[in-house]
């Protein structure tokens, strides 16, 4: 009896030391549940999807009803889970945890903070990191890091002016009225659809599976800026131009773009998405 009572023990002792192993790596971190609740809703995907995405994406065994409980009542969870949510939501992961500072959100919105704020706030952190992270191949850490400080943070201002939906609105109309008279015309409610546009078409840069067009970008930005009734001058953002000059010299010398391998890559998209034949 008492060799079994003690090889019990031990494989009580041996399981609780794979556990303890495991997770030394994976502390409990804090989660404030009312600030995941409302990432979840401006995802808009269901629980049982958004598992299935962290299982898949982050290889971490959570059901729905593990979610569903963080959602309601949860205060801690694993730092890997807490690190999922924040990528597969788009949201600050420090905010998640209870930090009272959005990064690159102006402090009048940390408070009680919009889902314009959040989505704002995640596509700019995602941003400068895919920016810290091409530097950092390019440059190597410390000159990576001198790089991002003196001219390349400055690339977030281009970023910072495209997610704005009334940069778009005056290059794009014309109102009827007078501005003055009805200002809602030509100034939007807020930037949802050019934020989501913005973080779809940066999706692949951001994930890390291509570089910056930086010279396109360039190119588009400018011509936002010559439309001589729009919000912004260009003198504004030389600095952020300049910056996305120096990446794209970056990029022709470390990682030259494929220029034929790109036009093939057009033309198939034309002929996935071919132009109607448009009546005279």
């Amino acid at each position: 009896m008492r060799e079994r009572e003690g090889k019990a023990g031990r494989r009580l002792r041996t399981r609780r030391q794979i556990l303890r192993a495991k997770y030394d790596q994976d502390p409990y971190v804090p989660l404030v549940a009312a600030r995941l609740s409302e990432a979840v809703q401006i995802d808009g995907r269901p629980l049982r999807e958004l598992a299935q995405t962290i299982r898949r994406q982050h290889r971490l065994s959570y059901s729905w009803q593990n979610l569903h409980h963080l959602t309601r009542r949860g205060v801690r969870c694993r730092a890997s889970l807490r690190k999922a949510f924040a990528l597969v939501l788009n949201a600050p992961e420090d905010y998640l945890g209870g930090r009272n500072e959005l990064p690159y959100v102006p402090a009048s919105f940390w408070e009680t903070p919009s889902a314009n704020a959040l989505r704002y706030s995640a596509l700019m952190i995602r941003v400068a990191g895919a920016l810290r992270r091409d530097l950092g191949r390019w440059l190597g850490k410390d000159e990576a890091r001198r790089a991002y400080d003196t001219w390349g943070q400055a690339m977030l201002d281009v970023f910072d002016a495209l997610s704005d939906q009334s940069v778009w609105r005056h290059a794009a109309v014309i109102p009827t009225r007078s501005p003055v008279d009805d200002p809602g015309v030509m100034l939007p409610t807020d930037n949802t659809a050019s934020i989501a546009w913005l973080t779809q078409m940066l999706e692949p840069w951001i994930e890390g599976t291509a570089y910056l067009h930086a010279t396109g970008i360039d190119e588009l930005f400018r011509g936002l800026l010559a439309n001589p009734h729009g919000t912004g001058q260009p003198r504004s953002y030389a600095s952020g131009l300049r910056a996305l000059q120096k990446y794209a010299a970056l990029c022709k010398k470390f990682a030259r773009p494929r220029i034929t391998e790109l036009a093939a890559i057009a033309k198939l998209g034309r002929a996935v998405h071919p132009t109607d034949e448009r009546a005279e």
